[in-house]
């Protein structure tokens, strides 16, 4: 649980960082992606929230002594899967806020093109595994017995794109400045 909530705080720092960099670009298709990441965030609070239900079903206390340990065990599996169903809408918001962020930054020539072209790709790959989730519950067991390996062309971008920034930073335009609040740094 405790990497799930840290996992807020660095979703709220890359879409923060991200909007900063891309509002220069295109200030409105930034503005729907960092807002789209943030309903992401929500839903993956929710997720959360939801995981603390089922573990409080499971626990019994209270009014819920009335049912045996196999209706509590049925009640927070039902409980799970509605969370995971707040999962998968979510995802398809992370990967909205993504394929956007990706255009643009495949628009601006911060990144290479390349890259942000991988960025659009697995992001709509992502969207699309979400949506069919929603309407094919199976849909998971079908693409992935064993793990959600359909989350993993999105992550990989993420990954790359954080060592590329890190390492090689962003590629301006010439005759393009930073803008900095700090004048010392300019």
């Amino acid at each position: 649980m405790p990497s799930r909530l840290k996992r807020y705080q660095t979703e709220g720092h890359d879409l923060t960082a991200l909007y900063v960099i891309l509002r220069q670009v295109n200030r409105g298709i930034a503005l729907f992606a960092a807002f789209s990441r943030l309903i992401y965030v929500f839903f993956w609070f929710v997720f959360v929230l939801d995981l603390f239900y089922a573990l409080r079903l499971l626990g019994g206390a209270g009014s819920l002594r009335t049912f045996g340990a196999d209706s509590l065990a049925a009640l927070a599996g039902s409980q799970i899967d509605s969370s995971r169903d707040a999962y998968y809408i979510g995802m398809v918001f992370n990967a909205l806020g993504w394929v956007l962020f990706a255009s643009v930054s495949f628009q601006s020539r911060y990144i290479p093109r390349a890259l942000a072209l991988w960025g659009i790709l697995a992001s709509l790959y992502e969207a699309f595994c979400g949506i069919a989730y929603l309407f094919y519950p199976n849909f998971g067991k079908v693409l992935s017995p064993n793990s959600n390996w359909y989350e993993y062309p999105l992550m990989a971008f993420e990954f790359v794109l954080s060592l590329w920034l890190l390492f090689r930073g962003l590629r301006l335009p010439v005759g393009r400045v930073a803008h900095t609040s700090n004048p010392a740094i300019a």
